[in-house]
């Protein structure tokens, strides 16, 4: 450890500045389209401008198959198609039977004439698409993406699936001759596995314990005992939370039931219910919103209060299926070509009967009425920009990009990669998206899970970005990616079985500290990743280090902006999705955390501690608090030393402990 005691050890303090590249990317599609270039902006720190960037990312080599044992193969659902009522039926033509009427209190929408023929392409935005693609459509892969193989014999006791994982990383560091480091010690794996785990800092009376505890198996118990903690599916909770309000923040912060999203999705991880039926409980949610914490998921996708479908297949396509579909929504996509404007209103049609009904109209902004999500078929949406309608044969009319409010045909549902959608008419509803969407066949699905999973603990996933899963954007691991989604597979989607795994695994035990040899690598595991802690985690910390003398954010409800998130939300500057590895992010959160309350807590934890103990014993329960550790001999001389050097020993526990608190080793999940 450091000699200095209010210098963090050389292992916790922030790499040195290196040039970085961010590239924000996007392709000119006319003014009319709405689109333009970003500029690449390149970010270098003028304090070390020299520093080489980290190496490209080296092609993952030919391996064997799986190791786990032989696997069978899942086959895909036959597609089906969609019988389509020939003619549709029109805004003026009768309604459908009431099966398929609309529910009472549905607002009064203005007629959108829809031509009954279906939309073409666009020759001139798609010409200008693949002009600007280039050399990005010539290596796309052809064909769909295949389907995960399952194991015959899964699922696999974790201990061997967490083998497997360190047996595949190890052979890519072998071929890229990266040296890995060594295990963490118990204290950091204590502290990293309570964060990732449940969002909050292990007690004093649990460091002691842990630390004291000569159990072989003492990691592997701590991480059941933590998953079977009621902590773990809250912090699992908000973490979807943030998701969801960040795709569409303005609107979606002012949503009045996230508590209640967060109560019913924190009870289907604790229950350890299968991801797919989470999913498709999100997909096809019904309900008062005040009751269905679900529904919360229908309504952070909405426009001027209704469900809109094109949101809600970007949302879902992003987030579960791990692909920017939404960027074939008015033309072919960028970077799969394969991906039409087609697919994209083929599955948004499922989406196209879900409305939101309110007892009275909203004055301004429609959530601040509850609503009750239904499904219903027809409707046009608000005049300028609302819900397309949905016709009686199941096609959803497909709006002109060029000109706001015209529609220039329709399309008929249509499932992603695999042909028409659900047999009959009845099928073209979010139920019938929602068995194909979490359906084992489906190649996107499992691997998205998996990826998101494995980003979580390790800061990044095996495809970056994690909403960038396609056939040409090769993993940096591909086999242990196929291994570890077919084994999710074979367990019944079980998020807990995935996790247990994951951290099992010596990969994710490793120590956060480099070598000379891996201080470069960024994507290959050699090292555990220091994650910045998000607001949530670090206000726990700061509470557990005060002795709950830090008071936490208050809503920020009353009439004022609205975060969804219990005040949390000003100390976040992170945006959508973004790395928690980027050291740069925690800036922003701790300086307004310096114009809060947590000088005058660290000077009431300090009285505290000189009238209930000795100085040495108060600077050990510090670092134990603070830290998750006890200090090193040389740290507890000095810091006992420099306290006694102060006229007020609480005085001296209050700055020691403002300098641990201020350290890279506390701030950062390591």
């Amino acid at each position: 450890m450091s000699a200095d005691p209010f210098r963090p050890h050389a292992a916790f303090q922030p790499r040195p500045p290196r040039g970085r590249l961010v590239l924000v990317w996007a392709l000119a599609l006319t003014a009319a389209c709405g689109v333009a270039y970003v500029a690449g902006v390149i970010v270098a720190d003028a304090a070390n401008p020299g520093r080489p960037k980290p190496p490209p990312r080296a092609v993952a080599q030919a391996a064997p198959p799986a190791p786990l044992p032989a696997a069978a193969p899942v086959a895909p659902a036959a597609p089906e198609s969609v019988a389509v009522a020939p003619p549709p039926r029109l805004p003026h033509e009768p309604p459908p039977a009431a099966s398929d009427a609309m529910p009472a209190h549905e607002p009064d929408e203005p007629a959108v004439t829809v031509p009954p023929r279906p939309a073409v392409p666009d020759p001139a935005l798609d010409a200008l698409v693949a002009k600007e693609a280039g050399a990005a459509w010539a290596g796309a892969a052809k064909g769909p993406l295949k389907p995960v193989a399952a194991p015959a014999d899964g699922p696999h006791d974790p201990t061997v699936v967490a083998a497997v994982i360190d047996r595949e990383i190890a052979r890519r560091l072998a071929e890229a001759k990266v040296e890995p480091s060594p295990r963490s010690d118990d204290a950091e794996f204590l502290r990293r596995v309570h964060f990732d785990l449940t969002g909050r800092p292990p007690t004093v009376a649990k460091v002691r314990e842990f630390l004291a505890s000569a159990d072989p198996d003492k990691r592997a118990r701590l991480v059941d005992e933590l998953l079977a903690s009621p902590a773990f599916g809250v912090h699992f909770a908000r973490y979807w939370l943030e998701l969801l309000v960040k795709r569409d923040p303005e609107n979606n912060r002012r949503i009045q039931t996230s508590d209640v999203f967060v109560s019913w999705l924190s009870g289907q991880f604790n229950r350890n219910k299968p991801w797919d039926e989470t999913v498709r409980a999100m997909l096809t949610a019904k309900g008062d919103q005040a009751l269905a914490g679900e529904t919360f998921f229908v309504l952070a996708n909405s426009e001027d209060g209704q469900p809109a479908p094109s949101k809600l297949v970007g949302t879902a396509a992003a987030l579960f299926l791990g692909n920017q579909l939404q960027c074939c929504e008015c033309h072919v996509h960028p970077i799969n070509p394969e991906w039409t404007r087609q697919d994209f209103w083929g599955l948004a049609a499922f989406f196209g009967k879900a409305r939101a009904v309110r007892e009275v109209a909203a004055k301004k902004d429609p959530n601040a009425v509850m609503a009750t999500i239904v499904d219903g078929a027809g409707g046009a949406g608000k005049k300028g920009g609302g819900r397309p309608l949905l016709l009686a044969d199941g096609s959803i009319p497909v709006p002109d990009p060029r000109e706001e409010g015209k529609i220039v045909g329709v399309a008929r549902p249509r499932l992603l990669d695999a042909g028409g959608g659900p047999a009959g008419k009845a099928g073209v509803n979010r139920a019938g998206v929602a068995d194909w969407l979490t359906s084992p066949a489906n190649a996107y699905f499992p691997r998205a899970a998996v990826n998101r999973v494995w980003a979580v603990f390790f800061a990044r996933g095996f495809v970056n970005p994690l909403d960038d899963l396609r056939p040409d954007n090769v993993p940096s691991h591909p086999e242990l990616l196929d291994t570890l989604a077919g084994e999710f597979v074979a367990a019944r989607f079980d998020v807990k079985h995935l996790i247990r795994a994951v951290c099992r695994s010596e990969t994710y035990q490793r120590s956060s500290r480099t070598t000379p040899g891996n201080q470069d690598d960024h994507e290959l595991y050699s090292h555990m990743a220091m994650k910045v802690l998000p607001p949530r985690p670090l206000f726990a910390a700061l509470s557990a280090a005060t002795n709950g003398h830090l008071p936490l954010p208050k809503p920020t409800r009353a009439g004022k902006r609205t975060d969804g998130d219990d005040g949390y939300a000003f100390f976040d500057s992170r945006e959508y999705d973004e790395s928690p590895a980027e050291y740069s992010y925690g800036v922003p959160q701790l300086l307004r955390l310096m114009n809060t309350q947590l000088p005058p807590a660290c000077d009431a934890t300090g009285k505290e501690l000189a009238r209930q103990m000795t100085v040495g014993k108060a600077v050990e329960h510090l670092y134990l608090s603070a830290l998750s550790r006890p200090p090193t001999p040389a740290e507890a001389r000095k810091v006992a030393a420099f306290v006694g050097r102060q006229p007020d020993p609480a005085r001296g526990l209050s700055a020691a402990l403002w300098a641990l608190l201020n350290s890279a080793e506390f701030v950062n999940n390591h």
